[in-house]
């Protein structure tokens, strides 16, 4: 498939059924509620205790069912899946979680070493967070053919660090197939997903936010997902 078909079936996708949308929805905006509520709410330790174990378990939630996506998008599946088997949900995203930390703490440790540094030698703290930004940009490549390495294996975290084979996928997948999709859709509905929030918090607090989190945000992650499948779908 060429990037135009991609994008195109993402968004067929996307849009086919407005109950796993909502119901992504539903899940993001109970995982926001917990954290504001952790952060800025209810203050005693139980009520603390309740947001924080209620969000770690909606976070598990969030990334097993994305992970799904790209599991059932490269088996062929031409509907988003359902939320159902959550035994298996909450050991994906448990394994998602723990490979997505795993990859992103390389440069998060290289970056905050920067900014450390750069109180007493701006100089050197500079070209660490330079650093750090280019091994962002090369884990997260690293990062989509571990997730994909992952979803041709039923969710083996083993998978996940099979580097050889990792390094091999990404090669076939190319490079430039590869940039297009971190850049043109992760990236660049990242962007999107700020600005909207942004605008929609500002000009209409609390409708604007309902309608980020329960429609923008997950069609926004199901089709950014979706196109990741995509890319790697057998023929």
């Amino acid at each position: 498939m060429d990037l135009k078909e991609i994008i195109s079936d993402a968004w067929k996708y996307t849009v086919s059924d407005w109950t796993k949308v909502l119901l992504l929805g539903l899940t993001l905006f109970l995982l926001d509620f917990s954290n504001e509520g952790a952060n800025y709410g209810l203050k005693g330790q139980i009520f603390g205790t309740i947001f924080f174990i209620s969000g770690s378990i909606l976070t598990v939630v969030e990334s097993g069912y994305l992970f799904r996506i790209i599991e059932e998008t490269i088996k062929g599946s031409k509907n988003p899946p359902n939320f159902n088997k959550f035994k298996e949900l909450l050991i994906h995203g448990v394994k998602d979680l723990v490979m997505g930390f795993f990859y992103a703490a390389f440069p998060i440790i290289i970056i905050l070493s920067g900014l450390i540094v750069a109180f007493d030698n701006s100089d050197l703290g500079f070209w660490l967070i330079i650093l750090g930004l280019i091994s962002t940009f090369i884990f997260s490549f690293l990062w989509m053919g571990a997730v994909l390495n992952m979803a041709h294996n039923h969710g083996s975290l083993r998978a996940a660090f099979q580097f050889k084979i990792i390094f091999r996928k990404i090669r076939l997948i190319g490079f430039k197939r590869l940039s297009l999709i971190y850049i043109g859709i992760f990236a660049g509905l990242g962007i999107i997903t700020i600005t909207l929030k942004d605008e929609l918090s500002s000009n209409i607090p609390i409708f604007g936010m309902l309608i980020f989190q329960l429609i923008i945000a997950p069609i926004l992650l199901i089709f950014s997902f979706r196109t990741l499948g995509l890319i790697d779908k057998p023929s």
